[in-house]
């Protein structure tokens, strides 16, 4: 998700980048019709509050 906000390199890394990330994913379940989502975290970095 992140390359698909323009995001690449050491700026995928960002709290910045995690929330943009998150805030595309949540509006791709809206737009589907769903209320709910299932997040997976895969390992830890600064982004991983961020999007939380």
């Amino acid at each position: 998700m992140y390359g698909v906000r323009g995001f690449k390199g050491t700026r995928r890394g960002t709290p910045f980048a995690a929330q943009i990330a998150t805030g595309n994913a949540i509006q791709v379940v809206v737009d589907q019709g769903r209320q709910r989502a299932e997040v997976m975290i895969k390992c830890p970095g600064l982004g991983r509050d961020a999007t939380l």
